[in-house]
């Protein structure tokens, strides 16, 4: 049933966007939030960092497994039913993480509350955005894509010192009730899954929309198997394996880090804020930028970015301005922190079609999580053999620059309109790549 009591002047899409980025806020928030607890818990029980970190890496690629299987829900049962059983489901496991008590409970909460929050991720934003907006997608995306890193800016403090005056116990009961009580039912009473329920067209442009519709460009694009089988996928796919092996640090490790380097507690959750900061502001000035100039080229430059962070890091230990190095390596990272994933989604956006966006970014987006949950477990485990840090942050820089070089001189094209794809052929004959896709990998 349509909604006709929105006003006519409001575009309803930036609702959306808006309520998208008060989830991503609190879900983002939380998971990086995870260096606080990470220590917190530890002081608790006697376990090693990599038992423990071996947990958040399991549970990262777990949920890093189900996102095409999320992507596919998405297509069938729309991104709202999907977002809401996700956080109901994060909501419970805050809930119950509240009262672990043995090793495997964590494992167990840890994975339940990964699989939530990965059904209130770009899994579900990007199929949702780019119904509503066509020529603003980069900005709109970028917009909602903010929601991370503000949580990272307003959370992480909050977060460090209800750790520090209470215990961790009281901050995810606090989670807790904020998914429940504000998430959930700002999600069920403001997200529409599309411009027509309110009887609007996508970027309030109805005779874009009438062009649309007779063209069929919006019924146009790759099958995941077809997208699959171009080396842009793959190219983009190694940039997000590299995003999520570097970010893993600072999920996990970032707190540990800074208090090994004698840096106090407040002051080492106020960098991982800046680091939020600073992509608030680059993820809204890049998206910006790339609606209008090379997506391709943008991404590149952020993740050669992203490599000079964590050299700036490994730098910290080996001069005696600690603090001015380590804030100078969190201001870089912060550049790079949420450009990434927007424009990742518009290189898919513009290339694949909207017919199958939810699972071809869902299947690409699966990849991150693969490679934070190794980044994570393979720190840990080099910090609890050598006592240091150091070695993979240097692998981290090594990362980020292998995908900058990739990126740049992948075969993506620049903000390409999505031609029409070859139905999959029924006799065994070879698959044509669209022109777009690049050549078949």
């Amino acid at each position: 049933m349509k909604d006709t009591a929105i006003a006519p002047r409001l575009y309803y899409g930036w609702v959306v966007i808006g309520t998208l980025f008060t989830v991503t806020l609190v879900s983002t928030g939380t998971r990086f939030s995870f260096a606080a607890f990470y220590t917190a818990i530890l002081d608790d029980f006697d376990w090693s960092r990599a038992v423990l970190a071996g947990a958040a890496s399991i549970t990262l690629i777990l949920a890093g497994a189900v996102r095409p299987l999320l992507g596919v829900l998405v297509d069938r049962y729309t991104s709202k039913k999907v977002l809401m059983g996700g956080l109901l489901l994060a909501a419970f496991s805050l809930f119950l993480l509240s009262n672990a008590s043995e090793l495997w409970h964590f494992y167990v909460l840890f994975a339940l509350m990964s699989l939530g929050y990965a059904a209130a991720s770009p899994v579900t934003a990007v199929p949702l955005v780019s119904r509503w907006f066509v020529k603003r997608r980069a900005i709109a995306q970028s917009i909602a894509g903010t929601g991370g890193p503000t949580g990272e800016l307003a959370m992480v403090p909050i977060l460090t010192a209800i750790l520090l005056l209470t215990d961790w116990q009281t901050a995810y009961r606090i989670l807790a009730v904020i998914v429940l009580m504000v998430l959930l039912p700002a999600t069920f009473l403001l997200i529409r899954n599309d411009p027509a329920d309110v009887g609007q067209a996508p970027d309030n442009d109805p005779e874009a929309e009438q062009a649309r519709q007779r063209s069929g460009v919006d019924q146009l694009g790759m099958t995941l198997r077809q997208a699959m089988r171009t080396r842009m996928f793959w190219q983009l796919g190694f940039g997000f394996l590299a995003c999520g092996f570097t970010m893993s640090f600072a999920n996990t490790h970032f707190m540990a880090f800074a208090g090994d380097m004698a840096i106090e507690p407040m002051t080492a959750s106020f960098a991982m804020g800046a680091i939020g900061g600073m992509s608030i502001i680059a993820s809204i000035s890049i998206g910006h930028l790339a609606d209008r100039y090379s997506a391709k080229k943008l991404l590149a430059l952020v993740y050669a970015i992203r490599g000079l962070a964590f050299f700036m890091f490994w730098l910290v230990p080996h001069t005696d301005h600690r603090i001015d190095t380590l804030f100078v390596g969190v201001l870089l990272l912060g550049l790079s922190w949420g450009s990434t994933t927007s424009l990742t989604w518009v290189c898919i956006a513009d290339v694949c079609g909207k017919k199958n966006l939810g699972s071809i970014s869902s299947t690409m987006f699966a990849i991150m999580p693969l490679g934070s949950g190794v980044g994570a477990f393979l720190a840990a485990l080099t910090f609890d053999f050598t006592g240091s840090y150091a070695p993979m942050l240097l692998v981290y820089f090594i990362m980020g620059t292998a995908a900058a070089i990739v990126i740049y001189y992948s075969n993506i094209p620049d903000r390409d309109v999505p031609q029409d794809i070859e139905p999959e052929p029924t006799r065994p004959e070879p698959i044509r790549a669209p022109s777009t896709g690049g050549a078949a990998g």
